[in-house]
């Protein structure tokens, strides 16, 4: 007489789950609505950017700009957690949870590179200088959120291809960085030494929490599951 099989639960994959769709198509729907706004002031960032010799941003913004910033954040947050998960292939667990707990994280690391920010421009730049640095630090994280919503999207509905759609991640948020670092040389750069200070920066501020967010990447996904 044949064994019989037990029966098992078929895992529905995470790009099939109805509540992580709806979060994450809010976060497209409040994001486009704020693109215009956002398209300025990215494009006011390197106007400045390349028309000045020490500072790359200058003025304040308003109340509806920090808000645009900051769904512009949101997005980089978010997106970047659901790269993270997508590398991770946890589709055993919930994936609202997970994503939950991976944007913690990220949330965590942008967090603590604003605080080294401020630490850093406190000790070593002006007040107006640390204020310009902070500032071009937000503006290129929240055009990040934006640039990362196709390859966060690709390697979500196509898993096979994570791999590729990682690398491109990857490619977006250096290319955010670059013109961040010429700020930041802009500012600090006062002599030789400067330099050797500049590289301990990179290494402190950039490297480091990339390192310890994928080491911690494990266990903030199953956090809340």
């Amino acid at each position: 007489m044949p064994t019989p099989i037990e029966p098992a639960l078929r895992t529905a994959a995470a790009s099939a789950d109805s509540a992580l769709l709806t979060a994450l198509l809010a976060i497209i729907i409040v994001s486009g609505l704020c693109a215009p706004v956002m398209t300025r002031i990215v494009a006011d960032y390197f106007k400045q950017l390349m028309r000045s010799h020490h500072q790359a941003q200058s003025g304040e913004k308003t109340l509806g700009e920090r808000l645009v910033v900051i769904v512009g954040l949101l997005q980089t947050v978010v997106f970047g957690a659901l790269l993270l998960f997508c590398a991770l292939g946890a589709d055993e667990r919930p994936p609202l949870a997970s994503l939950a707990g991976l944007t913690l994280l990220t949330t965590l690391l942008l967090t603590g590179q604003l605080t080294g920010y401020r630490l850093v421009g406190y000790a070593f730049a002006s007040t107006e200088e640390s204020h310009s640095w902070l500032s071009a630090f937000l503006t290129t994280q929240a055009l990040c959120g934006y640039l990362l919503v196709i390859p966060a999207f690709g390697a979500l509905f196509y898993p096979s291809l994570t791999f590729a759609f990682a690398i491109a991640a990857g490619v977006v948020f250096v290319a955010c960085r670059i013109p961040l670092f010429i700020s930041e040389f802009r500012i600090f750069h006062t002599d030789n030494l400067s330099l050797i200070y500049f590289f301990l920066y990179l290494c402190t501020l950039e490297i480091v929490p990339l390192l310890a967010v994928w080491s911690l990447a494990g266990v903030f996904s199953s956090l809340f599951c």
